[in-house]
């Protein structure tokens, strides 16, 4: 749950659902008893296009000609499906994805004309062979004419924020609209995070311990991109300013933890014989301050793994005879620009217009200030602007 609401604040759609709690009754007429309890469940929306849920266009059956035939289609990387699961499944040329497979899940293969079931196989490989070309890293020609970036970013994130160990090789689901690219998620299946009963989710002090988030599949050859490498940078310290701040994700937890409460919690582990072990609080109010510290010292760990944004002051003034703007950074070099242009190149290179700041810089007219932090190598930061 805290998964997906956290996808939903960044603008993705996300499953809704509930807590309740379950009890097994054979028989409608007899009252409900405590042996027949079942626990704590969160009920949510299963992925399916819908028009209150994954809003995509409904591909039919006779709809083999293009553009019809483009989408909406939900693919994801999961196990191969087996002989009685109506899914079709199937890897690349290179074998991707590594120890999974790609699965068409909605429509149904039973639903889909061969035509389409060739048409979405066909983009897929074509994505990867541009991705492995030579020029996979243009804008207008390369890999982002078939995928959005920007969601594969998020998508990724919430994984390693959450520290999955089965992120991006299980469950990881993709859609895809009519004429449109492959957009990663919506996000699904989180049993596994945030410090839960999987122990590679455990520390949080380190990338992963399941799949290596960097050079899993497709992922090594985006993040071999300065410019998607750069991007990722930047989205997370801008979701460090929203969703992802600790403000918010408390908030969140409290939220949560409110709806469910000490009892049905308390009963939850009554009936499993499972109660949190020591180190994880022993009871439900200690599970909660657990979950947070672990998810602050989360994102301290990755916040110290890149250069910070500096801070421009003031952020916004009326230019005034001997006006001077600073720049502060607690570490590294601060490269700024007075026109507006990002001092980083899409190509990791530093931009010709760009300076490094040495003190106050004076500024007699109209000026758009934009910096980022090097701290070394191409360890950048976010562009902070002005």
């Amino acid at each position: 749950a805290l998964a997906f609401e956290l996808g939903r604040q960044t603008g993705a759609w996300e499953p809704t659902g509930r807590w309740v709690e379950v009890f097994f009754a054979t028989n409608a007429t007899i009252n409900i008893a405590s042996n027949q309890y079942a626990g704590l469940y969160y009920v949510c929306e299963k992925l399916k296009i819908s028009r209150n849920r994954i809003d995509l266009a409904r591909v039919q059956p006779w709809e083999t000609g293009l553009p019809d035939c483009t989408g909406g289609y939900m693919i994801k990387v999961d196990r191969a499906p087996t002989s009685d699961e109506d899914e079709f499944g199937w890897v690349t040329s290179r074998s991707m994805p590594t120890g999974s497979s790609l699965v068409l899940s909605d429509p149904f293969k039973s639903a889909l004309a061969t035509q389409q079931i060739t048409y979405v196989t066909n983009y897929v490989q074509q994505f990867e062979n541009v991705l492995y070309g030579a020029d996979y890293a243009d804008p207008y020609i390369g890999y982002a004419a078939w995928i959005k970036p920007s969601t594969w970013i998020e998508h990724h994130w919430l994984n390693n924020l959450s520290k999955n160990p089965d992120m991006l090789r299980l469950s990881a689901y993709m859609h895809k609209d009519r004429s449109g690219r492959i957009c990663a998620g919506p996000e699904w299946d989180y049993d596994r995070c945030f410090s839960s009963y999987d122990a590679r989710s455990t520390v949080p002090n380190e990338w992963y311990s399941g799949t290596n988030p960097w050079t899993y599949s497709w992922w090594a050859r985006l993040f071999a991109d300065p410019a998607f490498q750069q991007k990722y940078v930047d989205r997370w310290q801008e979701l460090r300013r929203g969703p992802f701040s600790m403000t918010n994700m408390v908030s969140i937890i409290d939220r949560f933890a409110s709806t469910v409460g000490t009892n049905a919690a308390t009963r939850d582990y009554v009936r499993w014989n499972m109660w949190p072990s020591a180190a994880h609080g022993s009871n439900y109010p200690g599970e909660i301050a657990y979950l947070k510290t672990w998810l602050s010292n989360r994102v301290a760990w990755i916040d110290a793994q890149y250069a910070p944004p500096p801070t421009l002051t003031p952020a916004s003034a009326e230019v005034s005879p001997g006006f001077s703007f600073t720049i502060s950074s607690p570490v590294g070099t601060v490269y700024y620009t007075l026109d507006g242009s990002d001092p980083l190149m899409p190509d990791g290179t530093l931009s010709p217009f760009a300076f490094v700041y040495l003190g106050a810089v004076p500024v007699s007219g109209t000026a758009r200030v934009r910096a980022r932090t090097l701290l070394s190598g191409t360890n950048w930061s976010s562009a902070a602007t002005a």
